[in-house]
């Protein structure tokens, strides 16, 4: 244990804080079976601006918590505070539920896309992505601008081509990615002005998921924003 808390020294120091805030919700008892050096490499470790405060275990199990946070206490759990193989297999179980929360609560709204596969042009690639994403065979296809994106922080450039086309056939179903399905990825017909307004809503309150974290994530939803913004200036 002590030594995953130093390998993990560059997570988020609010990881620590709310394990922190739940040993102290737990108590002297559960404190007193961890190593007095790793209690006090949590304690150094977590942001003193940041004091969450939880009544029940529950509140942490419905995700109130960082996904780091939830696995640093798994190992505690694991390694201090189960007795039995059983405590250990609910404390698996309970786990897997967690991790499922997170990926189908990231809160996000975006719109249809995706990458371009071998041997096509864009065109071909907004159509497949729309079989693919929402179901839907589509007609009268219109490029309409692009919009560039510096990701500092992965250190590269993306440019996403636009466009824009008519419904000529609703599928039956789509044909997500395991990705999408995992994230709980559904899809929504909405007017241009309220799905503009649940894109600004949502950029504030996302979450990551194995697949992308709130950076990456808060990238794409803003792209989308500044997409919606150009596409109804110009109608």
């Amino acid at each position: 244990m002590q030594e995953v808390l130093t390998k993990e020294h560059n997570i988020d120091k609010r990881a620590y804080s709310e394990l922190y805030a739940i040993l102290q919700m737990l108590g002297k008892e559960y404190i007193d079976k961890i190593p007095e050096k790793i209690y006090n490499a949590i304690e150094s470790r977590k942001d003193d601006t940041y004091n969450p405060i939880y009544n029940d275990m529950e509140e942490v199990l419905e995700g109130r918590v960082k996904r780091k946070t939830v696995s640093m206490l798994a190992l505690l759990d694991y390694n201090y505070f189960s007795t039995t193989e059983t405590d250990r297999m609910y404390m698996r179980y309970i786990l897997e539920e967690n991790e499922n929360k997170y990926k189908k609560n990231k809160n996000e709204y975006k719109l249809p896309g995706g990458g371009v596969d071998k041997g096509e042009d864009f065109k071909e690639a907004f159509k497949r992505e729309c079989i693919e994403e929402i179901g839907c065979m589509i007609e009268n296809v219109e490029y309409l601008f692009d919009i560039e994106e510096d990701h500092i922080n992965d250190n590269f450039k993306q440019i996403s081509k636009v466009y824009i086309a008519k419904v000529k056939e609703k599928l039956e179903s789509n044909n997500l990615t395991e990705q999408e399905k995992e994230e709980g990825l559904e899809y929504l017909w909405l007017d241009k002005k309220e799905a503009l307004e649940k894109m600004k809503l949502c950029i504030e309150n996302l979450k990551g998921s194995k697949y992308d974290n709130v950076y990456r994530t808060k990238f794409v939803v803003g792209r989308d924003i500044r997409i919606m913004e150009k596409v109804m200036e110009d109608v």
